[in-house]
């Protein structure tokens, strides 16, 4: 299992480049091309999980971890018998996962919402309950949501909006007072994954003929990345 912050995935590959592997590789990781660096891994049965859960540090020695629904898991290059062996091994009553045949749409799915929570709540410095409780936040996240949508159905990826805030405001509701792991990470002076969730959907809706532009989306992303190296170099320097 790769479960280490998405921006270490090209050291990883790179280490496992030269292994001889004969389990499944399976990607525990949120974000939009993730899998890319262990698509060189040639033999290497690759299988992806898009993570329904949050977890904060609650003490010295302990987390808070919450399961906001089950984790979907799919085939990136593999077969079905072996997914249906994975998600086996894996699954718990505590921290549940299930098989699902369309992976992509699920990745896009949790990405953008992901582009929501992990660029608005850092910037408020808030919890994941704050479009629960907040109307401006909610519009906000509505518009990043269509933002997206159109890059996503433009490369034929069908998502509403009705059923992405749906989820924003289950989760927000169920994550009440959790932080989410993007601030966190700014808190701790650790590097994000913004470049996997705002920033890489701005790029590919860059790549496309006619260009479709994520400009909020984009901007929040871009502001993300400079708090985080702004408090990367306050903790450096103490």
């Amino acid at each position: 299992m790769v479960s280490a912050k998405s921006y270490a995935n090209d050291s990883i590959a790179t280490r496992l480049k030269g292994m001889e592997i004969s389990s499944p590789l399976v990607i525990m990781q949120n974000g939009v091309g993730v899998e890319k660096p262990f698509l060189n891994l040639d033999a290497a049965r690759i299988y992806r999980c898009v993570l329904y859960a949050t977890s904060q540090k609650d003490g010295d020695n302990s987390y808070k971890f919450v399961p906001i629904a089950a984790s979907p898991i799919g085939i990136v290059r593999g077969n079905q018998q072996e997914l249906d062996i994975v998600v086996n091994e894996l699954n718990t009553t505590a921290f549940p996962f299930i098989s699902h045949n369309d992976i992509t749409r699920e990745v896009w799915k949790k990405a953008i919402i992901n582009a929501v929570f992990n660029s608005i709540c850092p910037l408020l410095e808030v919890d994941n309950g704050i479009f629960a409780r907040d109307e401006k936040a909610s519009l906000l996240a509505e518009e990043i949501v269509n933002e997206c949508l159109v890059i996503a159905n433009n490369i034929g990826i069908r998502l509403s909006a009705e059923e992405i805030m749906q989820q924003i405001f289950a989760i927000s509701k169920k994550s009440d007072g959790q932080l989410i792991s993007t601030l966190q990470d700014i808190n701790a002076g650790r590097e994000t994954e913004i470049d996997y969730l705002n920033l890489e959907i701005a790029r590919i809706g860059e790549s496309l003929t006619p260009v479709i532009k994520a400009s909020t989306t984009q901007a929040l992303g871009e502001m993300v990345k400079m708090k985080s190296n702004l408090r990367k170099q306050l903790v450096a320097s103490v």
